[in-house]
């Protein structure tokens, strides 16, 4: 996946509208990106990207673009 394929997976994940979900998109401005659409952005990434993260990972997101970041640390996104 590339980073605006992944934009729209993760308007799936967090069921905003594509053009809602941008890099620099805060999490406190998501309102699904609370307890439960934690656990669905860590059950999804570990699904279709085979990535498991870490209580240090989840808590440094921030912003969408530390998503997309993190999976090109991770070598998932071309």
């Amino acid at each position: 996946m590339n980073r605006e394929e992944t934009l729209g997976w993760l308007a799936e994940v967090f069921e905003e509208s594509p053009e809602y979900i941008q890099p620099e998109r805060l999490r406190n401005d998501i309102p699904t990106w609370d307890s439960v659409g934690v656990l669905n952005l860590m059950a999804g990434i570990d699904e279709k990207f085979g990535v498991v993260l870490s209580d240090k990972e989840i808590r440094a997101m921030m912003k969408v673009d530390d998503i997309l970041t993190l999976l090109e640390q991770k070598g998932k996104l071309k």
